[in-house]
């Protein structure tokens, strides 16, 4: 990894789930920034408590920042981590660049199956950020980075450009506010103008996605009404 790089980084074979150890290192007073990477995880979770499958060869990881800005903000990362993700995977790209896409809130997909997804949690006046990244292998339905890109990528390898892209963007987010990340995100927002289905706990609807809010809430056309929706499972 870079030395220049403001991340420790903590290394397992294997451990329950890497937001729980990072839950841990801060109670032990640890101090963020840093990141827990594991090869396997017994108990890897997603969005909504779902699980996560850790196979042999993919990136399981959870970085740590001190949260130096209101909660409200906090979803802001997961669209920043996407931007950061899909950046690292063209870098590996030695051919004709896939069909890389955003999947509001919290994936990235690539040739229409899911290569990533990210999980945020607030704990202690941290933000936990939790990415998990098919690069060897990848469940039923889902793409690995290897179906796509001739040359051996390691999880650390993967980690470490990783995590040069989200110190840019971090930084350029501070500087310049979530309206860079924004754009960048929505040049590759999988699906945009087109129908969607939208999944709350409440309601099942469909309507036209048209963007993001500068909140990254999102935005829904149905008819000649719009509505904005912040948290929700969206469907193609």
């Amino acid at each position: 990894m870079s030395a220049s790089l403001p991340w420790a980084v903590f290394e397992y074979a294997e451990v329950g789930s890497t937001q729980d150890v990072a839950k841990e290192k801060l109670d032990g007073s640890v101090v963020a920034p840093f990141m827990v990477r594991a090869d396997h995880q017994t108990a890897g979770r997603g969005r909504a408590a779902r699980s996560w499958s850790s196979l042999a060869g993919n990136l399981q990881s959870t970085l740590v920042l001190p949260m130096g800005f209101d909660t409200r903000y906090a979803a802001n990362f997961s669209f920043l981590t996407a931007v950061a993700l899909s950046e690292t995977v063209c870098g590996f790209c030695d051919g004709p660049l896939p069909k890389i896409e955003h999947k509001w809130p919290n994936d990235v997909w690539v040739n229409d199956r899911k290569l990533a997804g990210v999980l945020l949690e607030v704990y202690k006046d941290h933000l936990l950020i939790g990415t998990g990244v098919n690069i060897a292998a990848a469940p039923d339905g889902a793409i690995a980075l290897h179906d796509v890109v001739s040359s051996d990528i390691t999880p650390s390898l993967f980690l470490e450009r990783f995590l040069s892209w989200m110190d840019v963007y971090r930084k350029q987010m501070i500087e310049d506010g979530f309206c860079f990340v924004r754009e960048k995100w929505l040049v590759r927002a999988r699906g945009i103008g087109g129908e969607i289905t939208v999944r709350t706990p409440n309601e099942t609807f469909q309507g036209v996605f048209d963007g993001i809010e500068e909140d990254g809430a999102l935005r829904v056309l149905i008819g000649q009404d719009m509505r904005i929706i912040h948290s929700a499972d969206v469907f193609f």
